[in-house]
């Protein structure tokens, strides 16, 4: 890994990276690909990506099972510093896929939830069928990411919080787009019951509704902007396939 990659990972980005280097090194593979970084991420204990995979633990447990399997079984007498391996290609890529990932949502550091966000980038890698086929979608990992980063309170829609279906990324949008409905209707109550109500009480109440719409202001615009940057790269790697097969 270059000097500017190294300084560009959190902590939590460099554990799952040595990660990686381990789990080639013991197999005695030549390169850390991304299928052991994948891996990595899916055996992590720490940071964000525990948490975003917390509703796609069957599936992550079964990803893991196979990348086992395709990687091969450990040398664990194998005690050779993990550094020793190089990175691939197209592992590179991906970093610098999760560097510029970072970078668009104001990241200062690449943590792992941008590493796993960014091996589903390129649909005609392996890994990235891979997660498509276990049901990790990019569309999942970017809601259930978002989600992490502007959580609702617990005291929206009636405290139920914890039943909002994660099945379906829509229907967390779906169910944000309402809470900025009720927010929207509040504000609205409170302007035209101004005489009802006590102003200070019904300045409080519309700054904290201000507040609700701007967390799922927040959400949605992240949200965009993961999906408008996955759009451009698709389309570099559609304008870069079609320059491979021009004569």
């Amino acid at each position: 890994m270059g000097e500017v990659q190294q300084r560009r990972l959190s902590s939590d980005g460099r554990a799952i990276i040595a990660a990686a280097h381990a789990l080639a090194a013991r197999r005695h593979h030549e390169q850390v690909e991304d299928e052991h970084l994948l891996l990595a991420l899916l055996r992590h204990k720490a940071g964000n990506v525990p948490t975003m995979l917390i509703h796609l633990q069957p599936q992550a447990l079964a990803l893991a099972d196979t990348l086992e399997r395709e990687i091969g079984v450990p040398d664990l007498a194998f005690d050779a510093p993990p550094v020793s391996r190089k990175i691939s290609a197209r592992t590179t890529r991906t970093l610098e896929r999760a560097i510029t990932q970072a970078e668009q949502l104001g990241d200062t550091a690449v943590a792992g939830e941008h590493l796993l966000l960014a091996l589903g980038a390129d649909p005609l890698t392996h890994v990235a069928r891979l997660l498509e086929e276990y049901q990790i979608s990019q569309d999942r990992l970017a809601s259930e990411m978002v989600e992490l980063r502007h959580p609702l309170p617990d005291d929206t829609a009636g405290g139920q919080t914890d039943d909002l279906s994660h099945d379906d990324p829509r229907d967390t949008i779906t169910e944000r787009l309402n809470v900025v409905s009720g927010a929207l209707a509040e504000i609205r109550s409170l302007i035209a019951s101004a005489p009802d109500i006590d102003a200070g009480v019904r300045l409080a109440q519309a700054q904290r509704q201000i507040a609700t719409l701007e967390r799922q202001n927040l959400y949605l615009q992240e949200l965009l902007l993961i999906n408008q940057d996955r759009l451009n790269y698709l389309r570099t790697l559609l304008d870069n396939e079609r320059r491979s097969i021009q004569p």
